[in-house]
């Protein structure tokens, strides 16, 4: 298959034929065209489909499917999800096609009513950093004279009569608490941000704060790109692993400073911040081209924050696993709140703050269970942290544009991993396990790849019915290796590569799974930065061994185009810096 005929091959994903969709509106708003000029049309009708595209490619806007001529309105459509997405902010909705009438538009025009929150009186407004220091800016909290910042340990690591704090060192999670003139506690704020070391970060930055109890949340990005920004907040529950994580795509935004409400204080957010094609766009009122030149644009950009939770489960249960000296001790703690990631870091170097502990002992099952936990930890000849790069094929097989030898089986397919997200201990094309040994002397890190069989198949019918087996060959894991790697105290850093080919294709240019992303690990700022092809599907995993796995990222496939040389198709490589 070359890379012209590649070009012209997609094909919508049984799995998730919506977020397929949205892949090609993404790909449209990364020409440059006014992404929130929305122009629908009826799905069932082949005609309006194209009436429709011309009308917005000539308008500068974006073409949807809506629902079927009988119920344009249906919820769930590219449409319905694009319109509620900008909100507001969305600029205009026609609906153009045969047979569609006023009262549809108008129904249509339902979706983009939702209004931006306001963001909180109190709040980050922006952070910036130098070789040795880091200083966080926010607003002014009523009454307050004086502002305090405390790390992960209750340690103080800085303090200012005006609201705006330097604190020495790389940036990492604090807790900033405003005192009065008696230096009595009036609020507290927990900030936190994904990598930020230097002024090269700041395009992809992304800073948090939330009021100690607040349910509000308030993401300030960074960047100075004038672009849409989409959304996605995953909660999960801190204190119960065995509760599934839930994902919900929530905006999308040209605004710098995006407030979320309605949180659940006693659970852990983590929000991606997601920008196709990384150019700016009309829709921000950018003066920007509507049709830049993409072999200078980037492709999509992903960033991550996570903000922790802020208070504890207010539940019979709960307080019955804890004990009473806990819960005194993390009340009285000036320890700014840790992530799941922060916990388990702080567990594995046995340095478990008053408030850490009060969140491991729930997890676990009381003050006894935690003390076994680090015992068998500290004593564990496995690895004490682990980060897993998982990559599968979703669903059982893809099909490929190419002819097989065999006429009565002229279909041609590879297999796949037959699962979706969220086993990290299934079939899979690539598993890198990256150990981190804090507690060993020396401390080291270690490289566990992993490569599944690739399948391919011959089929009778294009439906990919009447397949046998032709073939099973192994790539190797010669292509997965740390290009770096260091592990000092309570810091480790690895670069993870990855150039898996496609055994049955070998001749350039080599369609291949590419990850290069650089790890670190420190209790504050644990961070993911680097870049991955957009297919297959891509998943991160960390934890405690011996322990569960807790998912921290999650890139849904885009297509076997993705597998081919970068940057030859927009939006098939993702640029991330995220929190884990």
């Amino acid at each position: 298959m070359s890379d012209q005929q590649a070009s012209q091959f997609d094909m919508i994903t049984t799995e998730d034929p919506l977020g397929t969709q949205m892949q090609a509106v993404d790909q449209i708003v990364a020409t440059g065209r006014k992404a929130n000029r929305i122009y629908a049309t009826p799905s069932d009708s082949l005609a309006s489909v194209a009436i429709n595209a011309l009308l917005a490619r000539a308008k500068n806007g974006v073409s949807v499917l809506a629902g079927p001529t009988a119920a344009i309105s249906t919820a769930g459509t590219p449409a319905a999800t694009d319109l509620k997405l900008w909100g507001t902010e969305a600029d205009s909705v026609t609906l153009t096609g045969v047979n569609v009438t006023t009262a549809d538009t108008t129904a249509l025009s339902k979706y983009p009513t939702t209004a931006r929150n306001a963001a909180p009186a109190w709040r980050v407004t922006d952070t910036s950093v130098t070789t040795t220091n880091f200083k966080v800016t926010f607003t002014a909290y009523t009454g307050a004279t004086k502002y305090v910042a405390y790390d992960l340990f209750g340690n103080t690591v800085g303090s200012s009569t005006t609201p705006s704090i330097t604190i020495t060192g790389n940036p990492v999670s604090v807790a900033i608490a405003a005192q009065n003139s008696s230096a009595k506690e009036l609020k507290r704020m927990e900030f936190d941000l994904n990598r930020y070391l230097d002024a090269s970060d700041r395009e992809s930055a992304v800073v948090t704060s939330t009021v100690d109890g607040s349910k509000v949340g308030v993401l300030q990005i960074l960047g100075t790109l004038s672009a849409p920004r989409t959304i996605t907040r995953t909660m999960t529950d801190p204190f119960d692993p065995s509760v599934a994580p839930v994902t919900t795509t929530i905006a999308t935004t040209c605004s710098k400073t995006f407030t979320d409400s309605g949180l659940d204080t006693t659970k852990q957010y983590s929000y991606d911040v997601v920008t196709e094609g990384g150019v700016d766009n009309q829709a921000c009122k950018s003066t920007a081209s509507a049709t830049p030149d993409q072999s200078t644009s980037l492709q999509t950009q992903g960033a991550g924050v996570i903000v922790p939770s802020t208070t504890y489960p207010a539940t019979a249960a709960a307080r019955a696993t804890t004990s009473a000296t806990a819960r005194t001790a993390a009340s009285a703690s000036h320890a700014a709140m840790p992530t799941i990631t922060d916990t388990q870091l702080m567990e594995a170097m046995s340095k478990v703050s008053p408030r850490a502990t009060l969140m491991a002992q729930t997890r676990a099952g009381g003050a006894t269970a935690l003390k076994k936990q680090l015992a068998t930890t500290a004593a564990a000849a496995g690895p004490n942290y682990e980060v897993r790069w998982f990559g599968f094929i979703q669903g059982g097989g893809k099909y490929v544009p190419l002819l097989t030898p065999d006429e009565t089986r002229p279909f041609l397919m590879f297999g796949g991993d037959n699962h979706g997200p969220g086993h990290p201990d299934g079939s899979h094309r690539i598993q890198a396990d990256i150990q981190f040994y804090f507690q060993n002397s020396p401390q080291s890190i270690e490289l566990v790849p992993n490569v599944g069989d690739s399948h391919e198949y011959y089929c009778s019918r294009p439906d990919l019915s009447g397949c046998k087996l032709a073939a099973t060959k192994n790539a190797g894991t010669a292509g997965i290796s740390l290009t770096s790697s260091s592990i000092s105290g309570s810091v480790g850093i690895a670069q993870l590569r990855i150039h898996s080919a496609l055994p049955f294709i070998p001749s350039p240019p080599e369609p291949a799974i590419d990850v290069d992303m650089r790890f670190r690990l420190q209790p504050g700022n644990s961070t993911m930065v680097g870049y991955h092809d957009a297919m297959p599907t891509h998943e991160v995993y960390s934890g405690l061994l011996p322990g569960d796995f807790a998912r921290d990222y999650l890139a849904p496939e885009k297509g076997l185009r993705c597998l081919f040389p970068q940057p030859s198709f927009l939006g098939c490589q993702v640029h991330l810096n995220r929190s884990l």
